[in-house]
């Protein structure tokens, strides 16, 4: 879901909050800018910020940190957003709906290349036709911004899925809330799911802060602790979802439905570390028809991953 607030965007989905840039948001942050949203008309104390954004008690430190942060995000000025104690949301927030569209500086400076196969190859200085044995074909590379655009949202690519989805990330957390109502949905509709997440355990997972500061241990423990719970509840209630961790640190997450079928949508992300730029976006990989060997390639690489990992309970 996103939220038009002044001349930001926040996005709950991939917590992150777009103006010129995509800044990303720790989960703390992200939670209490929703409530904030929830209760635009009311105040919040910090007692109740802290118990509605903390499932676990947490110190009056923790939630300023957090609204210093958000203060940041939205460009810095200190009551230009959110109002201080007891807390609000100075500017109302406005619901976007999924045929509005959102531009950002990197999109409007995004000339939309085309994905049309070329029609000629340039040869020795000369223009030549492409033939069997020499035949360029091309990916899309995107950002998280123009990918709902080309390949639909998430939600789209669950709800369209004829037999299978595959999900990979890092801790899943918006797997657990954004897409939950989605996936609950395609098991309830006899859809074979398989999350692939992070053991928040292993030696490998204290590296991901020093990809990605959002992924600081603690936090990031306590995230696929929360994602773990909501997954075991899903296969105590559906044989058809299945859910793993894996003891390494991935170099892609990976989105893929009906990978048996030639329906198929293989959808990779790189996991580039911190700072993005100039796109302030990580990479997005659409694989497309015309390379069956890369899809297949990539089909395998999830279950490689899939046979590394391990169910948690």
């Amino acid at each position: 879901m996103r939220w038009r607030i002044g001349n930001c965007v926040f996005d709950s989905l991939t917590r992150q909050i777009i103006s010129t840039a995509e800044i990303p948001l720790g989960r703390p942050e992200a939670s209490v800018l929703e409530i904030l949203i929830k209760h635009f008309d009311e105040r919040r104390t910090d007692a109740q910020l802290a118990k509605e954004a903390w499932e676990t008690a947490t110190s009056p430190d923790s939630l300023y940190k957090s609204i210093q942060n958000l203060r940041q995000a939205f460009g810095g000025e200190r009551e230009a957003f959110i109002a201080s104690r007891p807390y609000r949301l100075v500017v109302k927030p406005e619901r976007i709906e999924d045929d509005d569209l959102v531009i950002t500086r990197q999109e409007m400076e995004y000339e939309k290349p085309s994905y049309e196969l070329p029609q000629a190859i340039i040869e020795g200085g000369a223009r030549k036709q492409p033939t069997q044995d020499h035949e360029l074909s091309r990916c899309m590379i995107l950002t998280r911004s123009q990918l709902d655009d080309v390949i639909g949202t998430v939600e789209e690519r669950v709800q369209s899925a004829k037999e299978e989805i595959w999900i990979s990330g890092n801790d899943n957390m918006f797997v657990a809330k954004a897409l939950s109502p989605s996936l609950a949905a395609a098991l309830e509709a006899g859809r074979k799911v398989k999350l692939l997440g992070v053991d928040p355990d292993c030696p490998a997972a204290a590296m991901l802060s020093i990809i990605d500061p959002r992924f600081s241990r603690d936090p990031f423990k306590g995230e696929v602790d929360f994602v773990s719970a909501t997954a075991r509840r899903w296969k105590d209630k559906y044989d058809n979802f299945e859910y793993k961790l894996l003891a390494l640190l991935p170099a892609v997450g990976y989105f893929i439905t009906d990978p048996e079928l030639e329906t198929k949508t293989v959808k990779i992300e790189l996991y580039t570390s911190q700072p993005w730029e100039p796109l302030a976006s990580r990479p997005h990989l659409v694989i497309p028809e015309n390379l069956p060997e890369w899809r297949d390639y990539f089909i395998q690489q999830f279950k490689n991953y899939w046979n590394l990992s391990k169910t948690p309970w």
